[in-house]
């Protein structure tokens, strides 16, 4: 069984990338969120944190897993440079981050998790 929720640093080697998982009326997807430089974090100090882009497929809901954590605090949001519509091509690129513990993230930790759930859009 992994063990993905850990009071050590997780790196991207330490779990998948993608993993599929069944809901009714479909199939969602959890993707790993690794940060692509370092960044030094201040308690109760929201800091955005760049993250390797991770490419969002069309009309998915994006749900932050709140399971799956750093050590030094959790990812509160996701976003990119603009806001699009569900049913246009998105990209995650980097993340709201908010430490609970004074310290410092390191390039390739994973800050955070989240769910792509499929919605249909109006």
């Amino acid at each position: 069984m992994n063990r993905y929720f850990s009071r050590r640093r997780i790196t991207k080697e330490d779990m998948p990338s993608t993993t599929r998982f069944q809901i009714k009326g479909g199939e969602g997807e959890l993707h790993t969120l690794i940060a692509s430089e370092r960044a030094r974090v201040k308690r109760s100090e929201v800091t955005e944190i760049p993250i390797e882009p991770v490419s969002v497929p069309l009309n998915r809901l994006i749900v932050p897993c709140g399971y799956v954590r750093h050590p030094l605090g959790n990812t509160v949001s996701v976003g990119e440079e603009e806001v699009k519509d569900v049913d246009q091509k998105r990209y995650i690129q980097h993340v709201a981050f908010l430490p609970f513990k004074y310290g410092e993230v390191q390039e390739e930790d994973i800050v955070g998790v989240v769910d792509f759930i499929p919605i249909e859009s109006a």
